[in-house]
This record gives C-alpha cells, sequence and structure tokens, in this order.
C-alpha cells in the first residue's frame, strides 16, 4: 500500500486516538478472556491519559492515514533508569491498525518510525 502516510500524533488526534485505544482493548478482550478488562473508570481517564502523552517529551505517538483518513496508531516511551544499563531504553507500548488495513505493513511502517524517534535522540532499543 503506498499511499499510506505517517505522521506525528497532534493535540487534534486526541479522540480518533480514544476510539481505537478502545478498539484495541477490545480486541485484547475478545482474544483472550484472561486480560485485564478495561473498567468504567478507566474508560473515563482515557482522554486524560491520552492527553498527558502528547506532554511528554519521552514518549511519541505515530499515526497511519490513507487519504487523511486514521488508520492506525504505534505508541513509544523511553524509560530512563539508573539501576540498569543501558540507562535509557525505547519501549514500544502500543501498536493498534484497524482490521482492514492489518498484514499489509502498516503496523510495520508504524514501528520504523517509532524506532526512527529513538534511534534520532540517540535512546537504545
Amino acid at each position: 500500500m503506498t499511499n499510506i502516510s505517517v505522521r506525528k500524533a497532534t493535540f487534534s488526534d486526541v479522540e480518533k486516538l480514544m476510539k481505537l485505544r478502545l478498539l484495541l482493548q477490545q480486541h485484547c478482550e475478545e482474544s483472550n478472556s484472561q486480560i485485564w478488562q478495561m473498567t468504567d473508570e478507566g474508560k473515563a481517564l482515557l482522554k486524560r491519559k491520552v492527553q498527558n502523552d502528547f506532554v511528554n517529551e519521552s514518549s511519541r505517538i505515530f499515526i497511519a492515514e490513507i487519504n487523511g483518513n486514521i488508520i492506525g496508531f504505534a505508541h513509544g516511551d523511553v524509560s530512563h533508569r539508573t539501576d540498569y544499563l543501558p540507562k535509557n531504553v525505547g519501549i514500544i507500548s502500543t501498536v493498534y491498525v484497524d482490521s482492514n488495513f492489518r498484514r499489509k505493513g502498516v503496523g510495520a511502517l508504524l514501528i520504523r518510525h517509532v524506532c526512527e524517534f529513538f534511534d534520532s535522540e540517540g535512546w537504545k532499543m
């Protein structure tokens, strides 16, 4: 799929990101009955959680789009620790691709952008 574009998410994407995160949670819960279930409180706090991800400089969310429609996202964080080496480690925490666009390279493209973010900051994965 050559018409996929990936960009850094912005505050204007918060509502769509919330919907995608809820779809990911639903997918996980349907796939594995033993997985943590999101409570109503968790759903109520989700918007604030997504907004906080934008404020954290050690965090990046990338969005995949086709013709302006968001079809997936990936979220990466950098963990800064003094009790392990290396002290700064990039962690890919969340990836979701709309079911209609899976197995088409969208997830790999998102992961590549997160890894490039880690590399650009000199962090290890």
